[in-house]
C-alpha cells in the first residue's frame, strides 16, 4: 500500500508541475525561458519529457511531448487511484483509515 501511495504522489508532483508550467508559460508568453519559476518547473518535468520522447521516436511532435506526457501522467495516476481503491476494499480492516 506504501508503495502505490508513493508513487500516486510522485504522479501527482510531476502533473502539478507539468500543469503549472504550461499555464506559467501562457501568462510569461514568450519571455518564459527567463521566468525563474517557469526554470524550475521545467527542471521537474524535463527527464518526463526526455522519456516521453525517447519511447516513440518520431512518432509524436516536438511541440506535443508535454501534452503526451501529461495524458500518460493522467493516465498513470487512474491506474494508482483503482489499486488504491482495490487494495482498501480488499485489504485489512484499518488499512485505509
Amino acid at each position: 500500500m506504501f508503495l502505490i501511495v508513493a508513487a500516486k504522489a510522485l504522479v501527482e508532483i510531476a502533473l502539478l508541475a507539468g500543469v503549472g508550467r504550461f499555464i506559467l508559460g501562457l501568462l510569461a508568453g514568450k519571455q518564459k525561458e527567463q521566468n525563474l519559476f517557469w526554470q524550475m518547473l521545467d527542471i521537474m518535468v524535463r527527464p518526463l519529457h526526455k522519456t516521453v520522447r525517447a519511447v516513440p521516436p518520431g512518432a509524436i511532435l516536438d511541440s506535443h511531448i508535454p501534452l503526451a506526457t501529461n495524458t500518460l501522467l493522467v493516465m498513470g495516476w487512474f491506474v494508482l487511484t483503482i489499486l488504491k481503491i482495490e487494495q482498501c476494499v480488499n485489504g485489512a480492516p484499518g488499512v485505509c483509515s
